[in-house]
C-alpha cells in the first residue's frame, strides 16, 4: 500500500494519452487542485524536456531522453507526463506506480495536435494523422489505474488522493 509522499512515502504519476487528448491540462488543473490542499508535487513532461535538450537531431533527441528519465529517477513523487509506449515512456515505465490514462475522441486529437504550435510547420495533415492514429492504437494497449474523458478533474483527484492515503484502487 502507498503512503502519502509528505508522511514518508512517494509516488510517481504517469499521465499518458493520444498526442493533444489534455495531458497537460489535466495536471495543470491537478496541480493546482493538491497546491490548494497544501500538497506540492513537480511535473516532468518529455515535450518540456524535447525544449530544453533536443535540436530535433536523433542525438538531441536521445539527450532528451536521457534528461527526462534521470530526472523521474531523481524525482519521488511526480506527475510524469508521456505518450504511451514512446521511447521516452519505456525509458521510465518501470518506475510509474500509478497511471491516468486521458481518453480524447481521435478527431479532436487530430484537431488540436494541426493547431498546436509544437512541429507543426515541418508536418502535413497526413502526418499529423499518422502519428495520432499511431498513438491511438498504442492507447489501447495501457495499464491504468483510473481513466479521465474530459470534464471535471475531481474524480481523478479523488482517486489520487485515494491512492495517495494507502487505500487500495
Amino acid at each position: 500500500m502507498l503512503k502519502p509522499y509528505y508522511s514518508g512515502a512517494y509516488m510517481r504519476i504517469l499521465i499518458t494519452g493520444n498526442i493533444a487528448s489534455g495531458k497537460t491540462t489535466l495536471i495543470q488543473a491537478l496541480i493546482r487542485r493538491l497546491y490548494e490542499a497544501d500538497i506540492h508535487v513537480p511535473h516532468i513532461g518529455i515535450d518540456h524536456m524535447r525544449g530544453l535538450y533536443s535540436d530535433g537531431t536523433p542525438e538531441g533527441e536521445e539527450l532528451a531522453r536521457m534528461r527526462y528519465k534521470r530526472a523521474v529517477e531523481d524525482t519521488p513523487y511526480c506527475f510524469i507526463e508521456c505518450c504511451p509506449y514512446s521511447r521516452a515512456y519505456e525509458a521510465i515505465a518501470h518506475m510509474i506506480d500509478y497511471t491516468v490514462l486521458v481518453l480524447c475522441d481521435t478527431a479532436l486529437c487530430i484537431e488540436r495536435y494541426s493547431i498546436r504550435g509544437t512541429h507543426t510547420h515541418t508536418r502535413t495533415h497526413s502526418t499529423i494523422v499518422a502519428d495520432v492514429m499511431a498513438v491511438n492504437s498504442k492507447v489501447k494497449r495501457v495499464p491504468y489505474s483510473v481513466t479521465y474523458a474530459g470534464g471535471s478533474v475531481a474524480s481523478v483527484y479523488s482517486a489520487i488522493l485515494w491512492e495517495l492515503e494507502g487505500h487500495q484502487p
